[in-house]
């Protein structure tokens, strides 16, 4: 005797995150558009950073002296509303950059090198399909 076979394939299948554009030509997760595997493996919680970058609230600013060059300097830092990146910034009194210094979360640097502008591409793909809801047609 045959096994029963489940002939609905189309029944399994996830419904398309994208109105009008067919699940199978969606990208897998963790590969790009043509089908190859992403470099780079980017957490959730930080593709809006990577994508839009960064949402920065001011945190801190304080007036100090920097002894060696005889200037007084602010120290401004700035903290990632999404992500919880810290910007220090130091600037002159009138206003002039002088550095920026970054503190990252565990997990937002990457160990693989630089972003390729596919890579980016793809970043800003998985982005704004996480923004989409799927909805029932009648």
């Amino acid at each position: 005797m045959a096994t029963p076979i489940d002939c609905d394939e189309d029944a399994r299948k996830p419904p398309p995150l994208v109105p009008g554009v067919p699940a199978a030509a969606r990208p897998a997760p963790g590969t790009t558009t043509k089908g190859e595997r992403m470099p780079v493996h980017i957490p959730d919680e930080y593709l809006m950073c990577r994508d839009l970058m960064h949402a920065w609230d001011a945190d801190t600013a304080t007036v100090g002296r920097n002894k060696p060059r005889r200037r007084r300097e602010v120290r401004q830092t700035l903290r990632c509303t999404r992500c919880h990146t810290v910007k220090t910034r130091i600037m002159t009194t009138t206003g002039e950059l002088i550095r920026n210094s970054y503190a990252y979360p565990p997990g937002y640097q990457l160990t693989e090198g630089r972003l390729s502008p596919a890579d980016r591409g793809f970043i800003r793909v998985r982005n704004w399909e996480r923004s989409f809801t799927t909805e029932e047609v009648a």
